[in-house]
């Protein structure tokens, strides 16, 4: 958590299995509230928990070293090593300020609970 400050927003974006976080959490809309939270505060950062390589490849390219995450993280969430990951990410999302979460996701507002933070879901 060294990476972390008062100013780490998690983002969980929920893709491989869920549809309805498909469906109503796309993409776009958490590139618009990642965007609304860097006009407000130039040094915020983003820790992003995801069993997508792809979106936090995009996050990465779209906004560089505002992007924490796990190096060594297992994505696949089908294995011993991919729970193990899951795990850190959900207790790292919620010692986040707030999370930009996905739709129908357990994981989301799990992490809120936890960290007794605000979950605010990407609805489109």
């Amino acid at each position: 958590m060294k990476h972390f400050s008062d100013s780490t927003i998690g983002v969980h974006i929920r893709r491989t299995d869920n549809v309805y976080a498909i469906k109503n959490s796309p993409s776009e809309l958490f590139y618009k509230n990642i965007e609304k939270e860097i006009k407000e505060n130039d040094d915020v950062k983003f820790y992003v928990a995801t069993d997508s390589e792809r979106e936090l490849k995009e996050l990465i390219k779209r906004y560089g070293e505002k992007i924490i995450y796990q190096t060594e993280c297992v994505r696949s969430r089908v294995t011993s090593d991919g729970i193990k990951s899951a795990m850190i990410d959900l207790f790292l999302l919620s010692k986040t300020q707030k999370i930009l979460g996905s739709d129908w996701s357990a994981f989301s507002a799990t992490a809120a609970k936890l960290g007794r933070i605000e979950l605010i879901k990407m609805l489109k």
